[in-house]
């Protein structure tokens, strides 16, 4: 120790000092692990509440077009019956009420088709935060 002619007692402070500063970046490294592994769980809640979003999506969107098909089936049928039968009127009046009862579903199921759509968009925007912290984090 006294190869510079300093004593253990001249580099006690010194030593110290770099005891604090050692404890002090351990702390920082276990804060900046504890901020990954929160950013990692937040991204994975995310990236599942996007997969259960796409998949409400797609179920919402398969729901669409089975009553888009439905729609333009009665349309097809309430063309048929007024072209071959005039004695029908009261059947077709109760096709038109159909009719727009699948149309306002079709509306409503349209809405939900945006309103999931945005909130993917909207989840997507806070997975893509996570990600821009997760890697800002890692680089710290």
């Amino acid at each position: 120790v006294r190869r510079s002619g300093a004593t253990r007692r001249d580099l006690e402070p010194q030593l110290a000092e770099s005891h604090a500063r050692c404890h002090s970046e351990t702390q920082r490294c276990h804060d900046v692990e504890a901020k990954v592994a929160n950013l990692e769980h937040q991204m994975n809640s995310l990236a599942d509440a996007n997969t259960r979003l796409s998949a409400e999506l797609d179920l919402s969107r398969q729901a669409a077009r089975e009553l888009k098909e439905e729609m333009e089936s009665l349309m097809h049928n309430l063309a048929e019956q007024r072209a071959s039968n005039i004695q029908v009127v009261k059947e077709n009046r109760n096709l038109l009420v159909e009719l727009r009862t699948q149309e306002e579903r079709n509306m409503g199921l349209l809405q939900m088709v945006h309103t999931e759509e945005d909130a993917r968009k909207r989840l997507q925007l806070r997975l893509d935060a996570c990600h821009h912290d997760l890697d800002a984090a890692k680089q710290e």
